[in-house]
């Protein structure tokens, strides 16, 4: 009996094996499952059949988002080489291209992000599509709740796409949505657990899409309760990013927004006849050139991973980036070094701890390598950093969900836009600068035995 279990183990074992091989998968990533596989008979390949592809035990695929009926050319960018090859490389990932009519406004405090959005939400006069990664039934959730509750009652069509793995507590309680939902709003859960054998649960949708009569949207990194969005002093908020978007580059977020729902409802969401009202210039960068870039196993490319190796290697003078979850791919870090040894300023900011011990320990080995290579790091310890932003050359500002790690470059469904604007990235960087003053500069543990089990933990980052 035990030698039958061996030969069937080795056998699917090496048919695992194949499939990464046949998949052409990153060396760190076929590392790691190849470990996983070995190591823990029978687990090893039931862990990779859930979570190792995007492709195996994936009956239903989600299909490829198009972007055809959006413009296919771009006005004159009147910038430096780094935005055009940027432009040009995202255009010719099938992508939207930049558009020139939109008005952002950056709200980094969380109480006033919550009142433009609560704001927004009351004005809202034909429809409210809101996808999100966490959304928990807490003192905010509740008032979303029942601000959309109170706007489907007036008819207008609202739908609620909250990602299943994300909000597990409230997925398992179905019935405390039960009253949202015979006022009117229709609620999702993205990838929900009971059809495993038809959808991965390893693939998730870390999108924020908050999109209101089709032409406003917020975005960035927040999710939907109170660590992201607090108007209670009792509560501190941690530190993150929401930016208000209106006009054309709404029409991506739609588009993808509409392919999520249908894939998870299976109902069709049409392009309305709604006429957004004419953009104001008041508090705001108008006009402003941004250009959508989705990612994920939607996205025939892996066009944002292309589009910030190519930001990197292009950079000439400075980088700055902010992530909580540094656990970046190979290529990811050679065009760093490579930037580095160019003279180019690489500047990281990130919490002193996460959220998730896991991540720390995972993250670790990445931050000693990015020191070592000569990158300035520092950790902020007053509050958890959840904010995800990446600025070149104070000329190009990305902004959105992804963080910088494997999951969210390579796995998670994920949304950003690149903005080719020297005043935005000059206010950003402003906004880091301010947090980096109040953070302590890196200093990797110098015990050798800590150093190991960080080098450990970097084998099986790619599973994380």
């Amino acid at each position: 009996m035990s030698d039958t279990l061996f030969i069937l183990n080795t056998l699917l074992v090496v048919l695992s094996l194949i499939h990464m091989l046949y998949q052409r998968r990153p060396a760190q990533s076929l590392i790691a499952w190849m470990l996983a596989l070995i190591l823990i008979p029978f687990g090893g390949v039931l862990l990779y059949l859930i979570f190792g592809s995007r492709k195996i035990l994936y009956r239903t695929p989600k299909p490829t988002i198009h972007f055809d009926h959006l413009p296919s050319s771009h006005p004159q960018l009147n910038t430096s080489a780094l935005s055009e090859n940027l432009a040009k490389l995202i255009e010719g990932n099938h992508l939207a291209a930049p558009s020139q009519n939109n008005r952002l406004s950056v709200l980094p405090d969380a109480h006033l992000a919550y009142q433009a959005m609560l704001d927004a939400i009351d004005q809202a006069q034909h429809s409210l599509y809101f996808e999100t990664y966490i959304f928990e039934l807490d003192a905010i959730g509740t008032q979303l709740l029942e601000k959309l509750a109170h706007k489907a009652q007036q008819g207008i069509k609202v739908r609620l796409l909250i990602d299943a793995f994300g909000a597990i507590p409230l997925y398992l309680q179905p019935w405390k949505l039960a009253p949202y939902r015979q006022a009117g709003v229709q609620i999702a859960f993205f990838h929900p657990f009971e059809a495993l054998l038809k959808n991965r649960i390893n693939l998730r949708t870390h999108r924020k899409i908050y999109l209101i009569d089709e032409h406003t949207l917020f975005t960035g990194g927040i999710n939907l309760s109170e660590d992201y969005l607090s108007n209670s002093t009792q509560h501190q908020s941690w530190i993150d990013l929401c930016f208000k978007i209106e006009g054309e580059d709404c029409q991506p977020y739609l588009t993808v927004f509409q392919a999520d729902w249908h894939y998870t409802t299976g109902e069709h969401l049409p392009l309305s006849n709604y006429t957004p009202p004419l953009l104001s210039t008041e508090n705001s960068f108008y006009p402003i050139l941004l250009q959508a870039v989705p990612s994920g196993p939607d996205i025939a490319t892996d066009a944002l991973l292309e589009s910030l190796l190519q930001a990197i290697l292009n950079a000439e003078k400075e980088i700055l980036l902010v992530t909580p979850y540094l656990i970046p791919s190979h290529n990811i870090l050679d065009a760093l070094y490579i930037a580095l040894k160019k003279g180019v300023e690489v500047t990281l900011l990130t919490p002193a701890k996460t959220d998730h011990l896991i991540f720390d320990w995972g993250r670790s080995s990445y931050m000693r390598e990015l020191h070592e290579m000569g990158a300035n790091i520092y950790c902020y310890d007053k509050n958890m950093v959840h904010a995800k932003l990446f600025i070149f050359d104070r000329e190009v500002t990305v902004l959105g969900s992804a963080n910088l790690d494997y999951r969210s470059l390579l796995v998670n469904y994920e949304m950003v836009s690149f903005a080719y604007d020297t005043a935005l990235a000059q206010q950003m960087k402003q906004w880091a600068d301010n947090l980096i003053q109040q953070s302590k500069p890196y200093q990797p543990n110098p015990n050798s035995t800590i150093q190991l089990l960080e080098n450990l933990f970097r084998i099986i980052t790619p599973l994380l």
